[in-house]
């Protein structure tokens, strides 16, 4: 083999195999890079090196013997933890995060951010949580966190991990206000809703900018579980103004169809107590009524 193939030299071999076009084993790598000295630091017309492309497609060895072979760049490395994230090659992630300072800006920044693309995986989004300097609450451009985004895909695995950080901010609100709370009672997500408002630190009054709080969103969307945990919380307010019309307690009293969830406010409104007992009391009334006519 040599590297004056036109247009496929020893370096094209190399990038062929950490790119996943074939699949490279160590010995076969070391044996391709022994036909000719070669500067493991040379980038691609992407502008992306053999480290970078290793590291991406998991290519474990390979990454080994690079990293003690060269000086490997920060940006390299860095971008291509991102995407070993992406594609949870747990065992890459675990030897980068060992074996390499990461710049936690660069993780935090960067589009594709690890600990976004780590809430599906979360194996990988606990050792991304163990890099110095990560920033848990960290909002992407919609103003979304980690937690947000776990508690959005129905994570839960992933949501009790994210509170088990004592830095969690359980309450962030995204650019339309929504909370992970605000997002798990309006998508009815029994689970994340537990979590999350077993929390101490749960603000369960927050309102988005609509004005609903996840009790509204629970009540409108009927989710009887989930209305039963947060009438459990004490602070939780049922006198709220519901869409700028009528109170919750109105719209229990007039749009509610569940009957289990009209039981449960029953002790908040007096009213809402009478409606229900109304058709009892007059089927009691015409009851009474045939039966006092019969013995006349």
């Amino acid at each position: 083999m040599s590297a004056d193939i036109p247009g496929y030299g020893i370096i094209d071999i190399l990038f062929a195999m950490v790119k996943d076009t074939i699949h490279p084993s160590l010995s076969m790598f070391k044996h391709v890079l022994g036909l000719n000295k070669l500067d493991l630091n040379t980038k691609d017309k992407d502008g992306h090196t053999l480290v970078y492309y290793s590291i991406c497609n998991g290519h474990f060895e390979i990454i080994k013997f690079l990293f003690n072979t060269i000086k490997v760049e920060s940006i390299d490395v860095n971008a291509g933890f991102i995407n070993a994230c992406y594609k949870a090659y747990y065992v890459t992630v675990q030897y980068v995060i060992a074996n390499f300072h990461l710049d936690p800006s660069m993780v935090i920044n960067i589009n594709s951010d690890a600990v976004l693309l780590a809430s599906v995986y979360p194996k990988i989004c606990k050792l991304i949580l163990t890099i110095p300097g990560i920033d848990v609450n960290f909002k992407y451009n919609t103003g979304n966190t980690a937690l947000i985004y776990a508690a959005v895909d129905n994570r839960v695995e992933t949501c009790q991990l994210l509170l088990t950080i004592p830095e969690i901010d359980v309450n962030i609100q995204n650019k339309i206000g929504e909370t992970a709370l605000l997002h798990a009672t309006n998508l009815g997500l029994v689970k994340i809703c537990q979590l999350l408002i077993a929390r101490p630190d749960i603000n369960v009054n927050l309102r988005n900018i609509k004005g609903e709080t996840p009790l509204i969103h629970a009540v409108s969307k009927e989710h009887f579980e989930i209305c039963k945990l947060l009438l459990a919380r004490p602070e939780i307010d049922v006198e709220i103004i519901y869409d700028h019309t009528f109170s919750l307690m109105e719209y229990v009293r007039l749009k509610v169809k569940n009957r289990k969830i009209k039981e449960l406010f029953k002790k908040y409104d007096t009213n809402l107590f009478t409606d229900i007992l109304e058709p009892i009391k007059k089927l009691f009334m015409t009851n009474t009524a045939v039966e006092h006519s019969k013995t006349n």
